[in-house]
């Protein structure tokens, strides 16, 4: 009797394989967003003096609130990360699918705040001056102030623009203009010229004006 040989059998891919493979992916998504919320950031700072420096202080404030929205969706990823590598080390622990399954339910929701939030688009459109950018700062301030908790954002916001302001002006030596001043020549006053309409034009008119005077 012929000894018949089989194939070795491929290993069952578990439900916890697949979880891990989805968290593995995550992990890569909001590591390379949170690289790209650094450089958002950085504009963000950079848009809000350049604004400042123009005169819109509306536009450099809504630069530094959308900051601290920023900074605080860099706390939230970071938080997650390392909640995401616990959940990895402890995988093996099939106990721990259904934590597992909300951590992936999370990350999906993490993921997709920071794709809506964080538009490089939305920093240069504030640089711009396009039809309609009045109404389309109203609508952003209208829906950052929907999602509620924004009070401390405002104070922390209008603190920074205060203390930047301030930096600014003192760079320059003075208060940052509202518009770029425009050099004129100040108008004489009406003494000095009535004075100078009355002096004689010559030494010839003023000697005439002598002789015309009787002895």
């Amino acid at each position: 009797m012929g000894l018949t040989s089989s194939k070795p059998k491929r290993p069952r891919i578990t439900e916890s394989d697949r979880a891990l493979l989805e968290l593995k992916a995550q992990r890569r998504k909001l590591t390379a967003e949170r690289e790209r919320i650094d450089a958002v950031i950085d504009r963000e700072t950079v848009a809000a003096k350049t604004l400042l420096l123009q005169g819109k202080r509306r536009e450099a404030a809504l630069c530094l609130k959308k900051r601290k929205l920023q900074e605080q969706l860099v706390e939230k990823v970071d938080g997650f990360l390392f909640n995401l590598e616990r959940t990895m080390l402890d995988l093996e622990d099939t106990r721990r699918n259904a934590e597992l399954v909300a951590t992936l339910k999370k990350g999906s929701s993490v993921l997709k705040q920071l794709q809506d939030e964080l538009r490089v688009e939305d920093v240069e459109r504030l640089m711009e001056e396009r039809e309609g950018h009045r109404e389309w700062l109203d609508e952003i301030e209208a829906a950052m102030a929907s999602a509620g908790g924004m009070e401390e954002v405002n104070e922390a916001a209008q603190a920074e623009l205060d203390a930047m302001e301030k930096e600014m002006a003192d760079a320059v030596g003075g208060q940052l203009p509202d518009v770029p001043a425009k050099a004129h020549v100040a108008p004489r006053a009406e003494g000095e010229a009535a004075t100078q309409a009355n002096q004689p034009q010559s030494a010839a008119d003023a000697n005439a004006a002598r002789q015309a005077v009787p002895a």
